[in-house]
């Protein structure tokens, strides 16, 4: 692991991204337990498949929750959307959904908990998530103050001092925490959320200034047009 490359990216972010994602993260951070579920929701959108997909299959299934409860109806949904997987997709969807109706307060960090023992608990819940994609629907919920990191292909290259290695797979779960360890401990030292600071090197490397080309769908209602208008405007 080299970190180096991650070091100087965190220490480059200027107090005014900061304050500015802040600002806005403020404004979607979740405070009800439909607002959680949508996050849960799209960090399952996201598995493996681009960020316009990403955010065209979270649209399909928050347009309405009629697909609660019924797998022939979210198959549909998943179908429809084109974003491929949708066996697994209605599976780990389906039996996430039938839990967190269940057990919604189960999916909210306790105080006595680290972050990291809330992630990995919430692990054993979010099949088919794993590590990187579990920490990200805690991003989403907690953006502010979490302390957890989505060890995506993007971060682990960030690090990778054997690109031939990890490109075969080859990274340890020992290494996957030192890699978070170090994330989070570099943004306390610069005092960002480990959230924001990933966000900020996701968007910088897709030359966007903020979240919000793709974090609109959780901003109104009208999502669907806001997304829209963005995406083309940018594309």
């Amino acid at each position: 692991m080299d970190s180096t490359r991650a070091s100087d990216f965190i220490s480059s972010i200027h107090a005014h991204e900061i304050d500015r994602y802040t600002r806005y993260l403020t404004t979607i951070t979740p405070v009800t337990e439909v607002g959680m579920f949508r996050r849960w929701l799209f960090a399952f959108a996201s598995v493996h498949t681009t960020w316009q997909m990403n955010c065209k299959l979270y649209n399909a299934l928050n347009e309405d929750f009629d697909w609660i409860g019924d797998p022939v109806k979210l198959k549909r949904r998943i179908q429809g959307s084109r974003c491929g997987l949708q066996n697994n997709r209605t599976r780990f969807i389906h039996e996430f959904t039938e839990w967190y109706w269940e057990h919604p307060d189960w999916y909210k960090k306790d105080d006595y908990e680290s972050w990291v023992e809330y992630r990995d608990r919430v692990k054993t819940r979010v099949k088919g998530l794993g590590q990187a994609k579990s920490s990200f629907g805690i991003e989403l919920i907690y953006p502010l103050n979490c302390e957890v990191l989505c060890t995506d292909v993007h971060v682990l290259r960030f690090y990778s001092t054997d690109t031939e290695a990890f490109n075969q797979g080859k990274i340890s779960e020992r290494e996957e925490r030192e890699i978070e360890q170090h994330w989070v401990q570099a943004c306390k030292v610069k005092g960002v959320s480990p959230a924001i600071a990933r966000w900020v090197f996701w968007d910088r490397n897709q030359n966007f200034p903020d979240p919000s080309y793709w974090s609109c769908v959780f901003e109104r209602k009208d999502y669907h047009d806001i997304f829209k208008k963005r995406t083309i405007m940018q594309w």
